[in-house]
């Protein structure tokens, strides 16, 4: 079966795959209305085990296409990539124990997910996963989680960020203020790197993070402003593009590069920095929306 075969198929309602299907493309039922999903029980790539209203890669033990409807069988471990991608009717995305790896793309773009839930077993999450999940605004990240790829929760509008404090790879440690209380941060940091890899419209930079990451905050909607620490020493590619209601970022001198169009598509935006000029280091393309700037020399 070809890439995108039923794609946008409104009226297509069922669809059984055959005994004969030894590939199945990407895409083929993304942004159809679907209630009712199924494999032939003689083909032997693939199978809906227990009638579980999806199409699953039999020898993976991987979801590959779902929809509304779908039940994840406990034997799947993995939820395949672009398998529940551009799915409107999902309100809620839950992820059973079983489950350890959600590819790339998985839920991308499923415009009307209000939660996601991930499990403690979840140890990878690919690039863009949940990426366009607008309506989303919060996400806890559990302990298991070792991997998370660019994009992640891109354009996601998100206001509240957690990691299980038993994590060994991320955290999201506490911003303590000069009284000496204690304020959420709400953004994922690598901790080995303290690199700042996901931030929201909510995050306060904690003591010790250094940089920003690829895409860190990239087409958050509800960002207004940000103060970057003088400990800031890199700003990442689009790590701040597309958000839209992004009106004022102060960086301090001390940041020694910022990216490809770190800031691209965030036409109201002032930035304001203490550095003479941008240095050589920063990509050329770092302001390519030519949003306002100001230099301040301390």
């Amino acid at each position: 079966i070809e890439e995108e075969a039923f794609f946008n198929m409104n009226s297509l309602k069922e669809l059984i795959i055959s005994s004969t299907v030894k590939e199945i493309g990407l895409n083929i039922i993304n942004k159809s209305n679907i209630t009712s999903l199924s494999v032939k029980e003689e083909n032997e790539v693939y199978d809906s085990r227990n009638n579980s209203n999806a199409i699953i890669k039999t020898s993976e033990n991987k979801i590959i296409y779902g929809i509304k409807l779908s039940v994840i069988d406990p034997t799947i471990t993995t939820i395949g990539s672009h398998a529940f991608s551009n799915n409107n009717s999902l309100e809620e995305i839950r992820i059973p124990d079983t489950i350890t790896e959600i590819e790339a793309n998985a839920y991308s773009n499923c415009e009307n997910v209000l939660v996601i839930k991930l499990s403690d077993s979840i140890t990878t999450i690919g690039e863009e996963a949940f990426m366009g999940c607008t309506k989303v605004e919060s996400i806890t990240i559990p302990n298991s989680v070792t991997s998370i790829g660019a994009k992640a929760f891109a354009n996601c509008n998100l206001w509240s960020i957690k990691v299980d404090e038993a994590n060994e790879v991320y955290d999201s440690r506490k911003y303590v203020d000069f009284y000496k209380d204690e304020f959420e941060s709400n953004c994922i940091i690598e901790t080995a790197t303290n690199k700042l890899v996901l931030g929201c419209a909510y995050t306060i930079l904690p003591e010790g993070v250094t940089s920003i990451g690829d895409y860190a905050f990239c087409g958050n909607d509800n960002l207004l402003g940000l103060h970057l620490d003088k400990e800031i020493a890199s700003i990442g590619a689009y790590a701040f593009s597309d958000c839209s209601s992004f009106r004022y970022i102060s960086i301090k001198k001390g940041t020694q590069y910022v990216g490809e169009h770190a800031f691209r598509n965030c036409s109201g935006l002032t930035i304001d920095y203490t550095t003479q000029t941008p240095t050589d280091k920063w990509h050329k393309d770092w302001n390519s929306t030519n949003c306002f700037t100001e230099s301040y020399l301390f």
